[in-house]
């Protein structure tokens, strides 16, 4: 069995669905036994986020409603969708009365994107003559009630999804809507960021499939950001290991819970373009690969946290302290330098809680402060953090000195246990130049492997 699954942008009006049937298509001429999974068509979540927010505010929606409802639809031929629009512009007239709503209504809200899509999709599979049928996930996938970000029941939820499979007929395509699902009660829920590729993840586990093909908008993983490196190549293989650290660190097109349920049955997991039919993409397996640099990724959204105190020095307790003041709040982090004669701890921290969590901080230390064991905590803004993975400090010596060479200061350093990774964090000016120069200088010269085809 193999899963295919398709992104928002590649489900878009044009030539994105027009490409998208045509792969289904195509796929099942050579293999009967595949599942199809959807995400929203185009901007359908964040159309419908929008409009949300409009109606809680009290403003007119009709117009980006009539737009949506236009988008949906063009694609198709006759009257489709009526009992999906009549839902949404109920929720939305009830969240426009009150001027507020709950997440769960959020969630069945955005839940009509992938429900529109999977539905189009079959609609036109079956005009072309393949026998689809649109199949609602909410039916197998269990979820708790943590609206916006459900955790999956993954046993219940197996053994759903075997049911419920086996009682489509041989022959028919199913076509299953992505990132949502329904907690013990029946409501709606949804599970998150990247969670149609984790619907499929899930799927495939549960199926026992063989491999997932995952349809996007780009050619597969690179070397680097194609934004920021020219010269960035598509990466052909790597492990899983090396994929879900990418993930952690900042690579947008996967993330690590997608990874996990295939590590567990081995399935691999190809990254494609639905654009570029010509191109094979990234292959995710257990297969080892030739070590080396495989990629460098960035981080913006961050700060650091820098607690300046001599006498913090050889101080029993002080990372425990951080670590349960900041826990307590939900506040996660990575520790990036510690223990230097003149620094007590310095730590990366996301932008939105960096306030948060010096203000708690302040409190923690307030004896500290007064004795002046702790001189400052500060904040230290604009800085970015640079990933490379494939690569551990003992190698990395030598690219620390060619970021020296071009005036690249490093704020911190840090490496993994695993020895696999290594982060970097400089100013957000210097960021650009900085993985350009890891990726010229380093990883062409002494990763040649990569670079003998450029």
């Amino acid at each position: 069995m193999k899963i295919l699954k398709f992104g928002g942008k590649s489900l878009s009006n044009g030539q994105g669905i027009t490409n998208v049937l045509s792969i289904i298509r195509d796929k099942i001429k050579k293999d009967k036994d595949i599942v199809v999974v959807l995400s929203a068509r185009g901007n359908a979540t964040d159309g419908l986020a929008n409009l949300l927010a409009m109606a809680k505010e009290g403003n007119d929606y009709e117009a980006l409603f009539n737009q949506f409802k236009a988008y949906q639809t063009l694609p198709l031929k006759g009257n489709y969708f009526q009992e999906e629009f009549i839902l949404i512009r109920n929720l939305l007239k009830g969240v426009k009365l009150t001027g507020d709503y709950t997440l769960k209504i959020k969630d069945l809200l955005l839940a009509q994107g992938e429900i529109l899509a999977t539905k189009t999709v079959a609609t036109l599979l079956n005009e072309f003559g393949v026998n689809a049928k649109a199949v609602d996930s909410r039916q197998f996938l269990k979820t708790d009630s943590e609206f916006g970000h459900a955790s999956v029941f993954q046993e219940v939820s197996e053994q759903n999804a075997i049911e419920c499979f086996a009682e489509i007929n041989s022959g028919i395509i199913p076509i299953i809507t992505g990132f949502i699902a329904s907690n013990q009660q029946g409501e709606t829920t949804t599970i998150g960021r990247n969670g149609t590729n984790y619907t499929a993840s899930l799927i495939a586990n549960f199926l026992n499939a063989n491999e997932i093909e995952s349809y996007t908008h780009v050619d597969g993983i690179f070397t680097a950001d194609p934004s920021i490196v020219d010269n960035a190549k598509i990466i052909n293989q790597i492990t899983y290991s090396e994929a879900s650290q990418l993930s952690n660190f900042g690579a947008s097109i996967l993330h690590s819970k997608s990874i996990y349920p295939l590590i567990k049955k081995n399935i691999s997991l190809r990254i494609l373009n639905t654009f570029n039919a010509d191109n094979e993409g990234t292959l995710i397996s257990n297969e080892k690969t030739p070590t080396g640099i495989k990629s460098i990724s960035v981080l913006d959204d961050y700060a650091i946290i820098d607690i300046i105190g001599k006498g913090l020095l050889g101080k029993v307790g002080t990372d425990a302290r951080i670590f349960s003041r900041l826990g307590a709040l939900g506040i996660s982090f990575g520790i990036i330098s510690q223990g230097s004669s003149e620094r007590g701890v310095s730590f990366i921290i996301p932008n939105d809680v960096k306030i948060l969590a010096r203000i708690s901080l302040l409190e923690e230390f307030q004896n500290e402060i007064s004795t002046h064991d702790i001189q400052s905590i500060k904040i230290i803004d604009d800085i970015s953090v640079i990933t490379v993975v494939g690569e551990n400090i003992a190698n990395f010596s030598s690219s620390i000195a060619y970021l020296k060479q071009n005036k690249i200061s490093i704020l911190l350093v840090n490496n993994s246990i695993s020895e696999d990774n290594i982060s970097l964090v400089v100013a957000k000016r210097d960021a650009q130049k900085a993985v350009n120069v890891i990726h010229s200088q380093i990883l062409c010269y002494n990763n040649y492997q990569y670079c003998s085809h450029w």
